[in-house]
């Protein structure tokens, strides 16, 4: 009896292992893991900040160096080393944040996993003409940069304007939400205008990243982030651009409150995607984002339009310093409180007061007429007063 029962166990043990070897054998052959390792590429290989790849876990950067070889190849299957399901959403997001030159990274991504949760393939749609639009791409930045000046803060700018001054705000543009949109369609909405910044920054060596997460109360939005010298600033291109407010009546310029800024002056309404409050928020968003805190490059600081408190010596000196710039039609002064934009309203252009004769001998200074231009508050907490010049 005790032979049958060694006999028993053994049979069981030798069925477990066969079974065993019989799953993994299929996760192999399923995973199509002959020498996955071998086409990976090196972090010296990939162009870009890689801002997402630093945080990733030594596997994960593995899976996403694999991504990055096979996109540059345009394959739209691509085996990897089995992983969690978790981890190659992680990197599947880390991936898709840090290189918008491959535009046919999407969300809509297929992730192929086995009954354990393990992934083993992702795969993309790439379009029939990828490498003729990623051609483009490649040359457009070229073309841009070319032009780009000297200096971090004024390429950084110069690109900000760019895409503000050659993008149309649609939200049924063609190849919508990427870099490709922007710089060869010239429409597209906020995650196209961060893909094509992000996209820019890349190419002229700039580090940069791109982030998403929402307006509190108004829904999924995308920006960036740059760093200079050992300082780190937001950028949002999209509210840089005056078509993309419904409120704004008068002529388009650029708006410069959101370049270069702090987390006081552009997170005062919007939640990071790695905070657990925002509506679409999932654990593999959860990346550390720097904090952003100095203030020298404010642009109205830096050209004197911005008003600390309310006075009339330092509205007509603002005024003045932009005045006598030929390539600006209009003037804008951008004032720290509503206390002190109110003042200056009621001050400069009520026609019953007294003050309103700064605007008479600024015209009579100057040679020129200036007339009342839009007065609008943007963002919540950021009044700007429009003054044009004819």
């Amino acid at each position: 009896m005790e032979n049958k029962g060694w006999v028993t166990v053994l049979a069981i043990v030798m069925i477990c292992v066969g079974s065993f070897i019989w799953w993994y054998n299929t996760q192999k052959e399923d995973s199509g893991l002959t020498g996955a390792e071998t086409i990976s590429v090196s972090e010296d290989d990939m162009e870009g900040t890689n801002y997402h790849y630093q945080q990733l876990s030594p596997d994960e950067k593995l899976t996403y160096r694999i991504l990055y070889s096979g996109c540059t190849e345009y394959e739209s299957d691509i085996p990897i080393n089995p992983i969690s399901e978790e981890a190659s959403r992680r990197v599947l997001f880390a991936f898709r944040y840090d290189h918008p030159e491959f535009y046919w990274v999407k969300d809509d991504a297929t992730i192929t996993s086995t009954s354990l949760n393990v992934t083993n393939k992702i795969s993309f749609t790439i379009p029939t003409d990828a490498k003729d639009k990623k051609k483009k791409l490649e040359d457009k930045a070229v073309s841009i940069l070319k032009d780009a000046p000297v200096g971090e803060y004024e390429k950084i700018k110069y690109i900000y304007e760019y895409i503000i001054e050659n993008t149309k705000y649609d939200l049924k543009a063609p190849d919508n939400q990427t870099a490709y949109s922007v710089l060869i369609n010239g429409s597209s909405v906020c995650g196209g205008y961060a893909s094509a910044f992000q996209y820019l920054c890349d190419r002229a060596g700039l580090y940069s990243a791109y982030i998403s997460g929402e307006i509190i109360g108004k829904g999924p939005h995308a920006w960036n982030f740059v760093k200079i010298g050992s300082n780190y600033y937001w950028v949002d291109t999209t509210w840089g651009d005056p078509a993309y407010f419904d409120t704004l009546k008068g002529p388009e310029e650029i708006f410069y409150d959101y370049l270069c800024v702090t987390d006081e002056e552009l997170l005062s309404n919007r939640i990071l995607c790695n905070d657990e409050r925002y509506a679409n928020h999932e654990s593999y968003m959860d990346f550390t984002y720097p904090k952003c805190y100095d203030w020298s490059l404010n642009y109205y600081s830096r050209t004197g339009g911005y008003i600390s408190s309310y006075s009339r010596v330092a509205v007509y000196n603002a005024i003045m310093l932009q005045a006598f710039d030929p390539m600006k039609n209009l003037i804008v002064l951008k004032f720290a409180s509503e206390e002190a934009f109110n003042q200056a309203i009621d001050d400069m252009f009520n026609v019953n007061n007294y003050s309103a004769e700064i605007i008479d001998e600024l015209e009579k200074r100057l040679g020129i007429t200036i007339q009342y231009g839009d007065i609008m508050t943007v963002g919540g907490n950021i009044h700007h007063m429009i003054i044009k010049k004819s």
